[in-house]
């Protein structure tokens, strides 16, 4: 029977790997500013760096072009929360985290 359990838990989590990988992944972030331009009146586009929780979470890779409404006051080299929707790479900023 061990051999059965075994087998269901190692085929669950391959098939939650295959099917569903944006579920290993937190669904918000802190990420760094690392450029910011205005391209309008009232959009900014912003280059972020995700920031891992820990460092054995690993690097995770920069995102270009994320246009938002918000402008960040501290500017580049400045913090704000993002999510992730629907388990796309497409993040969305919440808000400027203050320190």
């Amino acid at each position: 029977m061990a051999s059965m359990d075994q087998y269901m838990t190692t085929r669950g989590k391959r098939l939650l790997q295959e099917l569903w990988p944006h579920i290993a992944q937190a669904a918000i972030f802190k990420a760094r500013v690392t450029a910011m331009t205005q391209i309008s009146d009232r959009v900014w586009q912003y280059s972020l760096k995700p920031l891992p929780v820990d460092e054995a979470a690993g690097e995770l890779p920069e995102i270009p072009g994320v246009k938002s409404h918000l402008e960040v006051e501290a500017g580049v080299g400045g913090t704000v929360a993002i999510a992730l929707l629907y388990g796309r790479w497409e993040p969305v900023i919440i808000d400027e985290v203050i320190p």
